[in-house]
């Protein structure tokens, strides 16, 4: 999902300095983000940030960019600007990106069965959202998209992390507030969506689907590991 890569990437785009480049060597976009700071005449600093991208795709939406700063005493000088980019690249219209599963002859080891062709593994491994996505998707399989109470019950029976929260394959990173699984069905459609309360909360900074020890609903920050969830139908 191209939209969480670029995001997850310039997230952490902060420089005390002149010029930095992410490293996204899989995308095939140009991304440049550069940050100047200088002092005018009256003695104001002034940090200046600019974003050049040149983009592939035809049909590549606009980007949405948030810029926040704090003053903190980092790098080199007394003080420094810290100025954190969130930068989130929504699909033109209603795109449905589809997760791509390698192909099995095997279920990997570590799934558990919950149907007649239908498995759950859980990665006590900490990743960040979109890291678990390409795992899930290199076993064959996708992270978990939850389709009913029956579902929520069986995840919640492998757990065995000492954390609360893993990640599942919802988000909201189209239309902020709208979750939808991989599928980009909304999770009434996907046939459950129960919330933990509260849930859920973060507004544009937790957009990434996670689920609790007791079978509830959560969201989350996309750049911040936590075990997760896998399915596969085999």
């Amino acid at each position: 999902m191209k939209t969480v890569v670029l995001w997850v990437c310039l997230l952490g785009a902060v420089i005390c300095g002149d010029y930095t480049e992410p490293r996204c060597g899989a995308n095939p976009s140009s991304i440049k983000f550069t940050l100047r700071s200088y002092r005018n005449q009256s003695g104001h600093w002034t940090a200046q940030v600019q974003l050049e991208h040149t983009d592939v795709e035809e049909d590549a939406a606009a980007w949405d960019v948030d810029i926040d700063h704090t003053f903190a005493p980092r790098c080199d000088g007394p003080g420094a600007v810290l100025v954190v980019a969130t930068i989130t690249v929504p699909p033109k219209g209603n795109a449905v990106v589809k997760p791509r599963p390698q192909k099995r002859t095997s279920i990997p080891a570590g799934y558990r069965k919950f149907s007649e062709s239908h498995y759950f593994g859980a990665h006590l491994k900490a990743s960040i959202w979109v890291e678990a996505r390409d795992i899930c998707e290199k076993e064959g399989a996708h992270l978990a998209v939850i389709n009913s109470e029956a579902e929520a019950k069986f995840v919640s029976s492998l757990w065995t992390s000492t954390l609360d929260w893993a990640y599942i394959g919802t988000h909201d990173l189209y239309v902020e507030g709208k979750y939808v699984t991989l599928y980009n069905e909304t999770l009434s459609d996907a046939g459950y969506d129960r919330w933990y309360a509260g849930e859920p909360n973060g507004g544009t900074s937790e957009n990434c689907g996670v689920i609790n020890r007791n079978t509830l609903l959560g969201n989350y920050f996309c750049n911040l590991p936590l075990p997760f969830f896998c399915e596969l139908q085999y």
